[in-house]
């Protein structure tokens, strides 16, 4: 059933109202000629009584002047005189109830006119009888009188006749409106009763659609629900696997760095390490497709160089392909970009399912990851990024190429279990393309193979070049290339403990531990240590409680903390960031943790600008190359001292100072190199309020040294103009 448009019932309202407003309108209409007509009834009444008590007064006072005239007796007189000023006063009332009728006017002027004149004959017949005396005899003027009376009696005739025509005019128009009102009244009535029956079965209707609306809104909650339920329950899941797996992990790593190359032991460690990574890429796609369709899943666009990861692909893929004879090559457009907005993490997990997926099912062959750019002709700073995957495998049926993008979906279940995979792959792949704002299209023949081009559009050129990161697989490993340090390692699992503290073993570092917060602080209270190693959950006391303890102890505002956690949460992970020094997510490599420490601990071999060192003394100033040192400084103001200042991390403050000191030192500026030294310092100390300061003050030295290249410059020219 479509929904009731609320218009209807607008529709209906405003009817119902005019023909309401209607009835009543025309009520008072009727009501008003109801007035009028009883009104006029009133003054009809009123005027034919008034109009005979005129013509009564023509009568009496005729008769007192006969009565006179016949027996002198002066009591006529009087009377006659007082039927005289009665006349005045009825025939004033008269003329007062016929003021709105000027159809009446002649006849009452007429009237006045002949009463006038009656009078006077009668009041000369009474006068011809008081000077004749009782012998004297009738007047004439009598006769004139009797004719003048019969004038006034046809007058008043038609005067009573006004009132019954006037009262009919009246009563004619009121039924009128009495009749029109009562078909208005009707039908609004009617009208109203059946806007009244509509409306109750509109709101019944009405009711049933909010009631299906609020079912709706509830199934759609508890679908939320549902879903943010299994999300944690897979977070939790995962931490209670990862946990675990970073012993599995960190063990076999062990074991392999000690165990001979090509032994049987080493092959069987190698064994252990490969499943784990499988169960742990398991956990990952699981997790990441709950992510992705509880819209939960991040992006986080950065400087990157696409060759780089291409470059990624063919280290990881080549041996892989290399077992199969397998060729497998990457082709990279020249026009590519160097830095371009993606997110790397992101792409290179989409590129690893598309690759690792092409070399399982391709027997014989070849592989080949070709990168291309398309310019965007509308904006300039924009482009096309495609990416296609092509491989000489076993190809896909038609009707299975939508399926294959689907969770859980295998294409041919019969293949060989090495072959097999959750099904979790295509799926992510297809979800992180639209969520990097592109698209998946596949294009495959059985027997022939397949290709996969990822397509994302508008991505931006960045302005900042990537930073360079280092090859795993090329970067040596060595915990004595730190300088010594106590590290304090919390963790209330044993195994996590000792693995750590296997991985110390032979160097010249020092380990403590704690299980749980309380004991974390009392070992810090106790002996302050270089670095801590603090894990998240634990009993008694957790990780993040600890911590803030550990920052209220003397001394230990700086502490360096690296949060070590299994879980998996985006927002545990932004959180954790903010508050802690560092951040470790389980299972962790012995890289991963070297990088970290890295970023709190000097190396021993990297000592490029130590305080003892007379660098900046043994650099000549040289005045002339300070403009063009300036304008490379103001660049680096707009690009990458935000970045620094903001961030507050070790490691990048100690680049920026090496990047700084190299370019004073090129340039000769021992300002620069000054300033550059004092910053390094402070960040191999640890000192954050000293970084700070020293980072707030850079647009102040930029100004300094401009200052000095301008006045370097016009001395120049003023000696210039002397010599000449």
């Amino acid at each position: 059933m479509r929904p009731i448009q609320p218009r209807i019932y607008t529709h209906l309202v405003i009817l119902w109202l005019a023909l309401s407003v209607s009835g009543i309108v025309m009520g008072i209409v009727v009501w008003q000629r109801l007035n009028q007509s009883l009104d006029a009834s009133f003054r009809g009444a009123a005027f034919r009584i008034t109009l005979q008590n005129v013509d009564r007064t023509f009568i009496e006072a005729e008769s007192d002047a006969r009565a006179y005239c016949l027996d002198g007796d002066l009591k006529h007189v009087r009377d006659f005189e007082g039927q005289e000023e009665e006349f005045s006063k009825r025939f004033a009332e008269l003329v007062d109830l016929t003021s709105e009728h000027s159809e009446m006017r002649a006849d009452i002027e007429d009237l006045r006119a002949i009463a006038a004149t009656r009078f006077q004959v009668l009041q000369h017949a009474m006068e011809d009888r008081r000077r004749g005396g009782p012998n004297s005899p009738v007047p004439v003027g009598f006769a004139e009188s009797t004719d003048l009376s019969g004038r006034a009696h046809a007058i008043v005739g038609r005067l009573q006749q006004y009132p019954q025509d006037l009262f009919a005019i009246h009563s004619t128009a009121t039924r009128n409106e009495l009749q029109r009102a009562l078909s208005t009244t009707l039908a609004a009535g009617l009208f109203g009763l059946g806007a009244g029956v509509l409306a109750f079965y509109l709101s019944r209707v009405a009711l049933r659609q909010e009631k299906q609306k609020r079912e709706l809104s509830e199934h759609a909650l508890r679908a939320e629900r549902a879903a943010q339920d299994k999300t944690t329950f897979l977070a939790n899941m995962s931490h209670e696997i990862r946990t675990p797996m970073n012993a599995i992990l960190g063990f076999s790593e062990l074991l392999m760095a000690e165990l001979p190359s090509g032994g049987r032991s080493r092959t069987q460690a190698r064994s252990i390490n490969d499943a784990a990574q499988s169960l742990l890429q398991l956990i990952n796609d699981i997790l990441d497709l709950s992510k992705i369709e509880a819209s939960m899943l991040e992006l986080h666009p950065e400087p990157a160089d696409v060759r780089e990861i291409s470059g990624f692909l063919q280290t990881v893929f080549s041996q892989q392909a290399a077992k199969k004879n397998l060729k497998f090559e990457c082709v990279t457009a020249p026009d590519l970009p160097h830095a371009l907005l993606v997110d790397r993490t992101r792409l290179r997990q989409v590129l690893i399912n598309l690759v690792g997926n092409a070399v399982k099912f391709t027997e014989r062959g070849s592989v080949t990851l070709r990168t291309l750019w398309r310019w965007n002709p509308e904006v300039r700073e924009t482009g096309t990024l495609i990416f296609e995957i092509q491989d000489t495998g076993v190809g896909i049926p038609k009707e299975k190429q939508e399926q294959i993008f689907e969770p859980f979906v295998q294409v041919d279940t019969s293949r060989p279990i090495e072959q097999q995979g959750t099904g979790l792959g295509l799926s992510i792949v297809l979800r992180l393309a639209e969520r990097m704002n592109g698209r998946v299209d596949v294009e495959s023949e059985v027997g022939r193979g397949s290709i996969f081009r990822i397509q994302l559009n508008d991505v931006v050129i960045s302005s900042r070049l990537p930073p360079v990161n280092p090859n795993p697989a090329d970067e040596i490993i060595d915990f004595n290339d730190l300088t010594p340090a106590t590290i304090l390692v919390v963790d209330d699992n044993p195994a996590n403990r000792n693995l750590l503290g296997s991985t110390f073993d032979g160097t010249h570092h020092q380990v403590r531990f704690a299980s749980n917060g309380r004991e974390a602080i009392e070992q810090v209270r106790a002996q302050r240590p270089d670095i801590v190693l603090m894990d998240i959950r634990m009993p008694e006391m957790d990780g993040q409680t600890a911590f803030a303890e550990i920052r209220k102890l003397a001394g230990c505002d700086t502490l360096p903390v690296i949060a070590v956690t299994a879980s998996s949460m985006v927002e545990d992970e932004h959180r954790l960031r903010g508050i802690f020094a560092g951040y470790l997510r389980k299972p962790f490599t012995r890289s991963m943790l070297f990088r970290q420490l890295g970023s709190f601990l000097p190396r021993r071999s990297s000592a490029p600008i130590a305080p003892s060192q007379p660098t900046v003394n043994a650099i000549s100033p040289s005045p002339a190359q300070w403009p063009e040192l300036v304008a490379t400084l103001k660049k680096i103001a707009r690009s990458e001292w935000p970045r620094v200042r903001d961030s507050g991390a070790i490691t990048e403050v100690k680049e920026f100072a090496q990047e700084l000191f190299t370019a004073g030192k090129t340039r000769g500026c021992p300002r620069l190199c000054d300033y550059a030294e004092t910053l390094l310092n402070s960040a191999n100390s640890y000192a954050i309020h000293k970084i700070d300061d020293q980072l707030e003050k850079f647009p102040e030295l930029i100004q300094l040294i401009e200052s000095e290249a301008n006045a370097a410059g016009s001395a120049s020219a003023s000696a210039s103009g002397v010599l000449k």
